[in-house]
């Protein structure tokens, strides 16, 4: 842990000082100048950042204003704000370069999740709850039934804690509760699976985005906290996936009594990889179909096979090919991945979803960001889901952000976010309206959208 934070803060000290000391373009008393700049601006800068980030060092604050000026951003449209977040979040995610075994994975995913979260507004409501320990066991048979190696999970010496999750809810005004959201909240839910590349965050690091959620769609939404690799590898988080979808469906007594038309599934990042194999699972188990499901940003190519994963490197925070060992064979350790095990898996639908049978599904939304590393793969995902479904049943709606980098949606403050969530609300409406059988039903369109900065949105069809 100790090493962590060194390496860390190393890397800043060294960026700090190359930017300030070793920079051609200032002079000694442009230096101290600097430095007085850099107290002012740390103060003002840092209630600008997200709650996540601002226990960071301030050299390495200072050292990313630093580039910014001297360089200008790496889009036209980013703001210094936007600039020294994404180089904030690179640094941070490049600390697993020094990561090769599951302590020092479990060590990182401590440290980052120690940073505290902005408070809920009055209006947003959380609480706890859990999923009963029978929906695991179901789960586990039903991808068992699909050719999935379960045995790690058949341990009884590694009996996991019940499976832990938080609703978000909004409560419209001081007469309501807040124990069912909003009036419209028992006409629909959003099952939300939270990335992390399969290895950190959780429903707390979310609860921005979630409770957000909650708001623009009127609904009530679920965050599981699903198990995460090195710990419990490939199938446990899936497998928790499914759980919570069976958990949500149940209407015995035992689960939340939604009926799967009142269902939409979406995840960001890897949250949207896994949105992409809960799809197939529940498909190629027989289960009734979820509403629709929105994926942003989504890893469904776990190989970083794509163009864009390597040429977009300079406008993502995204780590690079650089700590491939976490993913790509590790042959100076154990040669094996932390979330799969086994290299030869990275291909299986269930872990790659772009790689699947992507046919009768229900419809789909995917947001990507255009000079993000996971622009291709997210673009490929969708026409995929397009080509093999009727698209008078199955609407799919890709929208492609400009100058946007991974999963903008959580840089709250951008117009781009603001936008990209007011769209997903709109998807989630309508798609509960399109699967609806109480007379509300409405027909949706797919499309091609590029969307602007400004938010404005070209439409093309498929």
């Amino acid at each position: 842990m100790l090493s962590l934070r060194k390496s860390l803060r190393s890397r800043a000290a060294s960026f700090y000082h190359s930017y300030i000391h070793d920079s051609p373009l200032l002079n000694p008393h442009q230096i101290d100048y600097t430095r007085d700049l850099h107290r002012n601006l740390f103060t003002t800068m840092v209630s600008a950042i997200p709650a996540q980030l601002q226990m960071v060092s301030p050299q390495l604050i200072a050292g990313a204003i630093m580039e910014y000026w001297r360089k200008g951003p790496a889009q036209p449209s980013w703001s210094l704000q936007v600039h020294v977040t994404v180089h904030i979040l690179r640094d941070m995610l490049t600390a697993f370069n020094d990561v090769y075994t599951d302590e020092e994975m479990a060590a990182l995913r401590n440290y980052l999740t120690s940073f505290s979260t902005p408070p809920l507004p009055w209006r947003a409501k959380v609480r706890d709850d859990y999923v009963a320990q029978v929906f695991r066991a179901r789960a586990i048979e039903i991808l068992a039934s699909l050719n999935v190696d379960v045995s790690a999970l058949r341990t009884p010496e590694k009996e996991p804690a019940q499976l832990h999750g938080e609703w978000f809810t909004w409560q419209d005004d001081e007469t309501d509760g807040g124990a069912h959201g909003p009036t419209t909240a028992r006409n629909g839910v959003i099952l939300h699976l939270h990335g992390g590349a399969y290895v950190i965050c959780s429903s707390k690091s979310h609860r921005p985005l979630a409770w957000r959620l909650a708001r623009d769609t009127g609904l009530e939404v679920f965050l599981p906290n699903y198990r995460l690799a090195p710990e419990d590898p490939f199938p446990a988080g899936l497998a928790d996936c499914v759980a919570s979808y069976l958990w949500l469906t149940d209407r015995t007594g035992l689960g939340a009594g939604y009926l799967p038309s009142q269902v939409v599934i979406g995840g960001d990042s890897a949250g949207g990889g896994l949105t992409g194999a809960l799809l197939q699972i529940i498909r190629d188990a027989k289960l009734d179909c979820p509403a629709g499901a929105y994926l942003w940003s989504p890893w469904t190519d776990m190989t970083n096979s794509s163009k864009s994963f390597e040429a977009n490197g300079a406008t993502d925070y995204l780590p690079g090919s650089d700590i491939s060992h976490l993913w790509m064979d590790r042959p100076a350790c154990r040669g094996e991945h932390f979330y799969v095990r086994r290299n030869d898996m990275l291909r299986s639908p269930y872990v790659s979803p772009l790689f699947g049978d992507l046919s009768n599904f229900p419809p789909i939304l995917v947001q990507t960001g255009k000079v993000e590393r996971l622009y291709d793969e997210s673009v490929q995902f969708a026409e995929k889901v397009n080509a093999n479904n009727d698209p008078e049943c199955v609407p799919v709606r890709l929208e492609m952000f400009e100058e946007m980098p991974h999963v903008w949606q959580m840089l709250l403050y951008l117009p781009s976010a603001k936008e990209a969530m007011r769209r997903t609300a709109l998807f989630v409406q309508n798609a509960l309206r399109h699967a609806s059988e109480d007379g509300t039903h409405i027909k949706m369109r797919g499309w091609r959208a590029t969307v602007s900065v400004d938010g404005e949105a070209t439409l093309q069809s498929w």
